[in-house]
C-alpha cells in the first residue's frame, strides 16, 4: 500500500496537484482523470513515474496506463491523497490552476456524453458480430 501511495503522490504532483484534478475514475488498466487546467499537467514527469506504462491525453482528460491488477489500488491511493489535500485546505501546487468558475461551459455540457463513451467503448467488441467476414445469408 505504501508503494501505491508513493506512486499516487507522484502522479498527482505531475497532474498539477490535487486542486487541478476535477474527476478521477479508472477502467481495467487506466486511471481516467479530468483536469481543470490541462496546461498544468507535466506529461514528461508523468511518463517518468516508474509504475506508469503510458499516458494518453485528449482535451481536459488524461489517461494514465498503470496496468491491470494495479490500477484499483493506485486509484484508491490517489483519492486518499486528494481527500487529504482538500482536508488541508489547499493543494500543494495551485499556482498554475485556473479558478473553477473559468472552466469552459462546453466541457460541463459534454461530460455526460464523455461518460457514456467511456462506458460503451470497452463493450464494443461484445456487440460486434463473431464472424464479420461472411455475408449474411438471410433473404
Amino acid at each position: 500500500m505504501e508503494a501505491q501511495d508513493g506512486v499516487a503522490g507522484e502522479i498527482l504532483a505531475a497532474l498539477g496537484g490535487a486542486g487541478n484534478v476535477s474527476v478521477s475514475t479508472h477502467c481495467t488498466t487506466r486511471l481516467r482523470i479530468t483536469v481543470a487546467d490541462p496546461d498544468a499537467v507535466d506529461e514528461a514527469r508523468l511518463s517518468g513515474v516508474a509504475a506508469v506504462l503510458g499516458v494518453a491525453r485528449g482535451g481536459d482528460q488524461v489517461q494514465v496506463v498503470v496496468g491491470p491488477g494495479v490500477v484499483a489500488g493506485v486509484h484508491a491511493a490517489l483519492e486518499r491523497a486528494r481527500a487529504a489535500a482538500s482536508d488541508a485546505g489547499s493543494s500543494p501546487d495551485t499556482s498554475s490552476r485556473r479558478a473553477e468558475g473559468n472552466a469552459p461551459r462546453a466541457r460541463v455540457i459534454l461530460r455526460p456524453l464523455y461518460l457514456l463513451i467511456d462506458i460503451v467503448t470497452p463493450l464494443l467488441p461484445v456487440f460486434a458480430p463473431a464472424d464479420s467476414s461472411s455475408p449474411s445469408t438471410t433473404s
